[in-house]
């Protein structure tokens, strides 16, 4: 390992990592033991912390362990917050983080690769006290949720205080004080509504100061709140896919926004026309321009400023719709044409004498009334009376509707276009 000795005294050892390949044959170890970071010790004490082993140990030996090979008693020795994921291998007393551990031995806090190291345990001779001892698969190794055990300690954001910075799902944790602290910005984006989820296409971002580009690992990918956005609004561009090794970089990206517009949508009333009907509704629907694919509008109509026959009508677009977009109808400014164009044709009215029969009584009048045909609910005709053409007796008298009626229909009867329809229906018989 870093640290051979057997005697050592008092050691303590911080923010350090070893990436050393160790070879021993049987009866070459040192000291009898051999770890990533230390080998051994036999005497004093040694605290180590915020260390890792990323190497390869390959021993035909015994006590052979990630981070300590081991010690022997009044030995004490502390490992925390500390990991291996680098090959090791032995005889007996192999284990992930230390070989032949005495009562002395105090481990807590601590994680190792028990694929890449090839041991299910983390001590092989397990003395001594462990606390929070986890094992992990490679794929475990690189989410930072894996190591709760380290709070505040490790986070995979790029220029904080923490010790460790992890790249999620790409690296183990990387100690952050041997990291150079490198800048990303990316640049804002807009655009207009148009029914997709954004996904970035070319991502525009810059690399702020001069770095090794090889050390530079990954390829740039969106990410933040802006990946997948569809709805009108701001969103965080940020870049995931890129990251470094412990001879890297601390990334620290400078997030942009992408701005998602309102697209504007035109609803205009078409120039609809109809027989008057007595009712301001139109059955022909409003035309709709900007609507993007997969949005709907439900409850859209239209409708006369007023139910009298005429041209030039003003026609609304009614309100009461509803735009169905997956936001309330916020991706949209909704712009309102309405139509003066309209047109109300007169209806069809027709008045007929209804056959009458009389005594000769000297007088023209018709008991009976005329009939009306075509008349709209609500509307009415008053002063509606027919009458002989002549006082006589005899058949087949004709029957005329008497002037003066009036057309009730908010309109001086323009609502209309009336018929009168007189008969020979009429018969005055002799008094």
């Amino acid at each position: 390992g870093v640290i051979f000795s057997s005697g050592i005294g008092n050691l303590n050892l911080s923010d350090s990592y070893s990436t050393v390949n160790i070879s021993s044959a049987a009866g070459m170890a040192i000291s009898g033991y051999i770890g990533g970071i230390i080998g051994g010790v036999n005497s004093g004490t040694a605290t180590i912390s915020n260390s890792y082993f990323a190497g390869s140990i390959n021993a035909s030996t015994v006590n052979v362990g990630g981070i300590i090979g081991g010690g022997s008693a009044p030995t004490s020795v502390v490992l925390n917050q500390v990991y291996a994921t680098g090959t090791v291998s032995g005889t007996t007393n192999v284990g992930g983080l230390a070989g032949a551990a005495t009562a002395a031995f105090n481990i807590n806090n601590s994680y190792w690769d028990t694929e890449t190291t090839g041991q299910a345990a983390a001590v092989g001779n397990n003395l001594g006290t462990q606390t929070n001892l986890v094992g992990l698969t490679t794929a475990q190794s690189t989410q930072l949720a894996s190591y709760a055990n380290w709070g505040n300690a490790i986070d995979a954001q790029g220029g904080t205080g923490a010790v460790w910075r992890i790249y999620e799902g790409q690296s183990g944790p990387l100690l952050r004080t041997f990291l150079k602290p490198l800048t990303i910005s990316t640049n804002n984006v807009s655009k207009t509504y148009d029914g997709t989820n954004y996904t970035g296409g070319t991502l525009d971002y810059a690399v702020h100061g001069s770095y090794d580009s090889s050390k530079l690992l990954g390829t740039a990918t969106l990410a933040g709140s802006a990946l997948n956005a569809r709805n009108a609004g701001t969103y965080n561009l940020d870049i995931g896919g890129l990251y470094s090794g412990q001879d890297g970089y601390d990334l620290v990206v400078d997030t942009g926004t992408l701005t998602i517009n309102k697209r504007l949508l035109t609803l205009t009333a078409t120039d609809a026309s109809k027989e008057y009907d007595g009712k301001l509704t139109s059955a022909d629907k409003p035309l709709i321009s900007g609507r993007q694919r997969g949005d709907s509008i439900v409850g859209l109509t239209q409708s006369y400023l007023d139910k009298n026959a005429g041209t030039g009508k003003t026609i609304n677009v009614n309100a009461g719709y509803t735009i169905r977009d997956g936001n309330n109808g916020n991706n949209y400014d909704v712009v309102i044409v309405n139509s003066t164009a309209g047109v109300i044709t007169p209806k069809a009215l027709t008045i007929s004498t209804v056959a009458n029969s009389k005594v000769y009584d000297g007088g023209l009048t018709s008991a009976n009334k005329p009939l009306v045909t075509g008349l709209v609910t609500g509307d009415s005709v008053s002063g509606l009376f027919q009458q002989y053409e002549t006082k006589t007796v005899g058949e087949n008298k004709k029957l005329l509707l008497k002037a003066g009626y009036v057309v009730r229909d908010g309109n001086d009867g323009g609502n209309y276009s009336v018929t009168e329809q007189g008969s020979m229906d009429g018969v005055i018989t002799a008094h």
